[in-house]
């Protein structure tokens, strides 16, 4: 652990200026004042954190936690209607030279550069398991690997991972995230309260005569099993379609590793006639 550490960067320090901070900003939204005069007492509110937002000095933070908290009184107080509280605010505002009651300037954001993701649009026929494998390379052929990203099959041609890779591994994991979430929540929820409400509607039919007698399919059981059957065959969809693509991965992993293998031999074989040539020569 560092020696010595930024007041701003400790986490009682932040939950304390931040408790201020947005104490501040309501009592001064609270107060009886034109429109004008609250946000005015609110921009000094955001210049004074914002001049003191680098403050390192054990003296000068209490100083100004002091003067905050005094200042968060005097606001509560004119805010419950206390007339001399009022005064001193107002007196206290026309004296506050204007470069604190304009509202600071918002520091820009820095947009970061957009990468080259050829993934995003790449058109029909030259994605990788459309092209792949590769008849002729240029050089040593590289032997894409069949991994699993979170249980997502996936063929790592070389390091470090691409964006469009991260990005599709992110949205199937969101995606399966989400389907079991659902999933049990109508397992645990809404198939039981279903049940009840039918069974309700039985009771009011056989004591009080209310309502008709219902149909398999306008129970409200068959609703949320139906959905629950759908939500079920798109999870098996996506998972005998990643088999699939599993298997698709090992077939090309399986032939480019075959195309390597004769590459490999081929030079091995011009190595060593090359060789001979010149053991003769």
């Amino acid at each position: 652990m560092p020696l010595y550490i930024h007041p701003k960067k400790l986490l009682a320090h932040r939950v304390a200026a931040i408790a201020l901070y947005r104490g501040l900003l309501s009592a001064c939204a609270d107060i009886p004042f034109e429109p004008n005069q609250r946000t005015k007492l609110q921009n000094i509110t955001r210049n004074r954190f914002k001049h003191n937002q680098g403050l390192q000095s054990k003296r000068l933070l209490r100083q100004a936690f002091y003067a905050g908290y005094e200042a968060l009184n005097v606001l509560e107080s004119a805010a419950a209607g206390d007339v001399t509280s009022g005064e001193r605010i107002l007196s206290i505002l026309s004296q506050t030279p204007s470069r604190l009651t304009r509202r600071p300037k918002q520091r820009a954001l820095k947009r970061l550069p957009v990468k080259d993701d050829r993934a995003r649009t790449l058109p029909p026929g030259q994605k990788l398991l459309e092209t792949r494998p590769h008849k002729h390379v240029t050089g040593i052929r590289r032997v894409p690997k069949l991994i699993y990203a979170n249980g997502f099959p996936m063929l790592r041609i070389k390091k470090p991972q691409s964006h469009s890779v991260g990005r599709v591994i992110r949205q199937l994991v969101s995606q399966r995230v989400r389907r079991w979430e659902d999933r049990w929540q109508l397992e645990d929820w809404w198939i039981p309260m279903s049940r009840m409400e039918d069974r309700w509607d039985n009771i009011l039919l056989a004591e009080c005569g209310v309502g008709d007698v219902q149909e398999s399919e306008s129970k409200w059981e068959y609703s949320v099993l139906s959905a629950f059957q759908d939500l079920r065959a798109r999870q098996d969809k996506t998972r005998d379609k990643g088999t699939q693509m599993a298997r698709r991965m090992q077939e090309i992993v399986d032939q480019e590793q075959e195309l390597a293998n004769n590459e490999q031999a081929m030079r091995d074989a011009q190595f060593e006639v090359q060789r001979r040539l010149q053991t003769k020569r």
